[in-house]
């Protein structure tokens, strides 16, 4: 008897850090408030993508899912931390109920390019909103 060992590890990515992140990792703030489950207002701040690469690297991560795109949406730039650097790529809005990739704007296209090259591993799931259905997978 023969045993399957494939296994597939994803990584969770909040593509961006919170204001009590901010104050550990010392990056910088966005421009834009996101209101938490308590109700206080946080701003956002770039993602540390060298800091997720370790991870990635340490962890044996296979995939990711790319979660709470929906909050940067109306940004006009997303800024990231590449190689030590900020990086910064066009913002988007994004439409209401997202059901499918077909109804994303080009510039998340870029944005999801950008990580999967830099970190070398695939997003296979894109979370846009709130509801199930606009949680897409990739098949």
């Amino acid at each position: 008897m023969e045993i399957n060992t494939t296994f597939v590890i994803y990584l969770i990515l909040i593509c961006f850090l919170v204001e009590v992140d901010l104050l550990h990792f010392g990056k910088s703030v966005l421009d834009k408030e996101v209101e938490s489950v308590t109700k206080r207002d946080q701003r956002i701040g770039a993602c540390d993508l060298d800091l997720v690469k370790k991870s990635v690297q340490v962890s044996g991560i296979s995939s990711m899912a790319l979660c709470k795109m929906d909050v940067l949406s109306g940004l006009q730039k997303i800024d990231l931390i590449m190689d030590g650097k900020t990086v910064q790529l066009d913002g988007w809005e994004l439409p209401d109920n997202v059901e499918s990739s077909e109804d994303l704007p080009a510039q998340v296209f870029g944005f999801i390019d950008c990580v999967e090259n830099f970190l070398g591993v695939p997003i296979k799931i894109l979370s846009v909103g709130p509801d199930r259905k606009q949680t897409l997978r990739e098949e």
